[in-house]
């Protein structure tokens, strides 16, 4: 027999040519593998390679590190353990082409938010009835979208005869070699070895200079260790900027209009919805920092407010401006400039909606807590003699 059934699920057993390293693949397993599939069924063909122990015998270029590493890859569905799980010494050129050797499905290009890179072969996306909403990655999916992104380098997926996508992909990359606590040093190793491979020449001589060198991070492993962030379902460091922090998801621009109603419904009274003359409406953004990159949507509330001008500062900030609560679009496009410089008219409205709601308990709580007594904490006033004469001593003098 050439496989082992276990638990209702078939196993097959694979040796890596003549070495004691073996790997048990299921079936459900060995279907991300087209090659490996393939091999399978056609066990009785002369050209596929078994010993007396019914195992199927994986030969160059198929070798165990390399192939380790993007099982892991693949099924996991994490593009980064296919840099994470190589050692410094393992040639990532060589297993990325073994990845398209097993015949494996092509990772997606990732999507990149405000950054509009020219493609090789542009891909024509009917987008009429979508739009891309975009939150904030955790550390694992930041880790992932940039090993997509260095991937689709190497497939020579970006136009880089274009000066605009070269000095994007530039800063891109100097945002994976700048963060050790982010991106492991095997990682940025791997990466530097892609970039010197396909990109590296078409840097200006200034851009070159601040790539690290291979040398430099291996010298700063140990310090590198120190810092990085082995818990990769935690929220990313306040500081990380980069295009990889956000996370883009293709969802219907039906669903954002439901959505969007919603909120209108529960934020505007209906009596201004319908009709034709609407109030002025005040928006406060409360306690936003000056740096609006760092700005999160649980730092705002919208209210209607009476205009107060004396108090604009840059700790709290008013907007005021006259719009019809009737016509949506127009409400939609200001809360998303207010969010996000570069916002589309639909971005982050579920986000945004959550975070309404969770604003609406957080001031019930409030009141809750008040209602009890327990922001009952006046200072108690000085007892006073109402009837004690209050002249000074020169009111008194000139009496």
């Amino acid at each position: 027999m050439d496989e082992i059934s276990k638990t209702n699920e078939t196993i097959y057993k694979f040796r890596f040519n003549t070495t004691k390293k073996t790997i048990q693949i299921t079936q459900q397993q060995l279907s991300h593998f087209p090659y490996l599939f393939a091999l399978v069924n056609h066990t009785y063909d002369f050209s596929v390679n078994k010993n007396d122990d019914d195992e199927y015998i994986l030969e160059y270029p198929i070798c165990y590190n390399w192939f380790m590493a993007i099982f892991q890859s693949v099924i996991k569905q994490q593009p980064s353990a296919l840099f994470t799980e190589l050692t410094h010494e393992a040639n990532v050129l060589r297993v990325l082409e073994l990845y398209d050797y097993l015949c494996i499905d092509p990772l997606p290009l990732p999507l990149l938010k405000n950054q509009k890179l020219v493609l090789t072969n542009p891909i024509d996306l009917d987008d009429t009835n979508q739009h891309i909403d975009w939150r904030r990655a955790n550390i694992c999916e930041v880790r992932n979208i940039a090993a997509q992104f260095i991937i689709g380098i190497s497939k020579n997926v970006y136009n880089l005869n274009d000066s605009g996508t070269r000095n994007s992909i530039f800063t891109l990359l100097m945002d994976i070699f700048s963060h050790p606590n982010i991106f492991h040093s095997r990682f940025r190793y791997h990466t530097l070895k892609v970039v010197e491979k396909y990109c590296f020449s078409l840097f200006s001589d200034s851009q070159q200079r601040q790539l690290p060198t291979t040398q430099q991070i291996i010298q700063n492993i140990k310090i590198d260790f120190v810092r990085y962030l082995d818990n990769e379902n935690q929220s990313l460091p306040l500081n990380f900027y980069s295009t990889f922090a956000w996370k883009g998801i293709y969802v219907s621009k039906d669903k954002v209009d439901t959505d969007f109603q919603s909120i209108l419904d529960i934020y505007l009274p209906k009596s201004n919805i319908d009709s034709v003359y609407s109030t002025e409406i005040d928006f406060f953004l409360e306690n936003i920092e000056l740096d609006w990159e760092q700005a999160s949507y649980s730092d705002f509330c919208v209210v209607v407010i009476e205009p107060n001008w004396e108090r604009r500062s840059y700790s709290n900030f008013y907007v005021r401006g006259r719009i019809r609560p009737i016509s949506r679009p127009h409400l939609r496009d200001f809360i998303n400039l207010i969010t996000s410089r570069n916002a589309s008219p639909y971005e982050d409205v579920g986000r945004f909606q959550y975070d309404l709601q969770k604003e609406e308990e957080r001031k019930k709580n409030e009141v809750q807590s008040a209602r009890s007594g327990r922001f009952n904490t006046l200072p108690k006033r000085p007892k006073v003699d109402k009837f004690k004469h209050r002249s000074g001593p020169k009111a008194q003098k000139h009496r």
